[in-house]
């Protein structure tokens, strides 16, 4: 069954660009109130169209007093918000022992306590409501292991596991949680992406290169809009199904493959 999108309010997180742009831009097509959140407005105004149904909030959220103040302003203009959809994130590449702390809690506050934080200020005005849907936008990264990808993987891996357990909390409040599992995309992504850096790296980890190469590949990947369209059918979804997989091959194979052979695969392909 799918919800009637009447006079429903989505927040949508990393909102600028790619798939959070396109899944805005979507939302609005089926006639709902939007709530874009990024950190930069001039993207945010530059890739978005005016509508009175748009808000635009620029906020950071790996900061909770940004995230009160980003509700709060959905809540004054929309009255209440039905679906959070966390899309906030970016890419973080290269050998984990080359990664400094910092790298790793950067990434860490925006890919995994951002989407708590968000969660964090909604839940309890969805649960007063008795209704809402969370959509957490991971990856296929987020079910598979995929080299020189060990921190993005983490990231992504411990929000599928915060998902998987938190909906059986959320159930009993009438909260829905989806995950949405998209495979690469065409964005700018992988171009805005945390790297390690390091002149002993290339020479100490075989296939690095390579990897490097194909995530940075503008034109690998499927369009943001086909992501776009998975999120707006986990939104609007009143079943129980937890995970959407988008476009991500690999997750129809690899989970069902013995772990020697999915070595083997990893092997070839850093060669």
């Amino acid at each position: 069954m799918m919800a009637n999108p009447q006079n429903q309010t989505v927040l949508i997180t990393g909102a600028s660009s790619g798939v959070g742009a396109a899944s805005a831009k979507l939302f609005l097509d089926k006639g709902w109130n939007v709530v874009a959140v990024g950190r930069d407005m001039a993207k945010l105004e530059t890739n978005l169209p005016t509508s009175s149904q748009l808000l635009r909030s620029v906020a950071d959220i790996s900061r909770s007093e940004d995230v009160r103040q980003c509700v709060e302003q959905a809540i004054a203009r929309f009255d209440a918000v039905d679906v959070l959809v966390n899309n906030a994130g970016y890419g973080i590449t290269g050998p984990f022992e080359f990664l400094t702390d910092d790298q790793i809690r950067r990434h860490f506050d925006t890919a995994v306590f951002g989407h708590m934080n968000m969660m964090r200020e909604l839940i309890p005005r969805m649960r007063r409501r008795r209704r809402g849907t969370i959509v957490n936008v991971t990856s296929e990264a987020g079910r598979i292991g995929f080299p020189y990808n060990s921190i993005y993987e983490a990231a992504k891996f411990g929000i599928e596991g915060f998902s998987e357990s938190i909906r059986f909390e959320l159930d009993q409040h009438g909260i829905r949680v989806k995950v949405v599992e998209p495979g690469q995309v065409k964005t700018a992504f992988s171009r805005n992406s945390d790297e390690a850096q390091s002149p002993e790296l290339r020479r100490t980890y075989e296939g690095f290169e390579k990897i490097e190469r194909l995530m940075r590949d503008p034109n690998a990947g499927v369009e943001p809009e086909r992501i776009a369209a998975v999120v707006y059918k986990a939104a609007v979804s009143t079943s129980g199904k937890l995970r959407y997989p988008a476009s991500a091959i690999s997750l129809k194979v690899f989970p069902f493959l013995p772990d020697v052979l999915v070595r083997s695969l990893m092997r070839r392909f850093m060669r």
